[in-house]
């Protein structure tokens, strides 16, 4: 239901966009000389891309309010690449007014494109984190040391191809063909890459769930004063659950798939092709989805979740599966727990 609701809010972008650059005038056509045109097809909307610009400025200054109030040294990738996309949509105003300007273009493009490649290595770093902190690292398929190495190496080198890719399409002539070919690749791989990754992040959950039901339906420590898991303006950790972490990974694995699947069918297109010079779907199917994902991480913090007092132990069997509910005579040693 939810996801059905995401989509309907994405198309109601596309279609107001689309409508916007509909009601204005053509002044492209076929008398106007091609050096003219706009690089990019059409001449971004200002207010569209003015309401773009305040969305990601004002996740960019709340995430770093809350990396300022509990840091994690890892947090700075979605922190920059938040930053990066903001700056890419201010850019993308700046070119607007000069829309045959090939390096105005080239900047806001590679900006735009790019830096959700934060995004997306943000979950492949918080996962496997999530996983040795409930002690739960058989329930991946992956080691937990190598998820990341293995998901950012991905991404490091879907970023490069992408580069390659993108700066080579702003050139003339047969450079941009194989530009736009390099790009699909790119985001091809970025594609499978992350499919697979979500199928890891569902995997996790349900081994979870059948392994360790105790763990999966732990609620709180005892005698750890925790806050609200949604609760933006306290400095307390949130303990209650770590599914709460966990649902917010899943979720912006939504976002990000909605965005790679649009962008691979556009690549697809090419940059003449109907999705790439429509703006309508590239705020309702990139650029919306995409600040859906990462505003989840405002509310969802996940150094609130990553602290030494709700770390589970090791060794599930011997130490916290066999720990009694709340109240009962259990004298295992380990931390007693409230269960729902």
């Amino acid at each position: 239901m939810f996801t059905h609701r995401l989509l309907g809010v994405a198309a109601a972008l596309v279609g107001l966009s689309t409508f916007a650059d509909a009601a204005e005038p053509d002044a492209f056509g076929d008398a106007v000389n091609i050096s003219e045109r706009p690089i990019a097809g059409y001449v971004p909307g200002t207010g569209i891309n003015v309401v773009c610009t305040l969305f990601f400025l004002t996740v960019t200054v709340l995430l770093w309010y809350q990396y300022w109030r509990r840091s994690m040294r890892c947090m700075l990738v979605l922190n920059i690449g938040s930053t990066c996309m903001t700056i890419g949509f201010i850019l993308r105003l700046v070119y607007a007014k000069a829309s045959t300007d090939i390096g105005r273009y080239i900047i806001q493009y590679m900006l735009i494109l790019l830096s959700p490649c934060a995004f997306i290595a943000m979950d492949y770093i918080l996962l496997p984190r999530l996983a040795v902190h409930v002690a739960a690292e058989d329930c991946l398929f992956i080691r937990p040391e190598r998820v990341a190495k293995i998901f950012i190496w991905s991404d490091v080198s879907t970023f490069l191809i992408q580069c390659a890719g993108g700066g080579m399409s702003a050139a003339a002539g047969d450079i941009a063909s194989v530009g736009e070919k390099i790009s699909i690749v790119g985001i091809v791989i970025q594609l499978v890459s992350f499919g697979l990754f979500t199928v890891l992040l569902l995997n996790f959950g349900w081994r979870v769930k059948q392994r360790y039901p105790r763990v999966w339906h732990t609620t709180a420590l005892s005698g750890v004063i925790a806050s609200k898991p949604f609760d933006f303006f306290s400095r307390k950790p949130a303990l209650q659950t770590w599914k709460v972490l966990y649902f917010a990974l899943a979720y912006t694995c939504i976002g990000i798939l909605i965005r790679s699947v649009f962008r691979t069918i556009e690549l697809c297109q090419g940059y003449s092709g109907y999705l790439a010079t429509h703006e309508g779907y590239l705020i309702g199917l990139d650029t919306f989805p995409l600040w859906l994902a990462i505003t989840a991480f405002v509310f969802v913090w996940p150094p609130r979740w990553f602290t030494p007092d709700s770390k589970i132990p090791s060794g599930h069997a011997s130490v916290y599966e066999s720990v009694q509910v709340m109240g009962s005579s259990s004298s295992s040693g380990g931390p007693k727990l409230e269960m729902v």
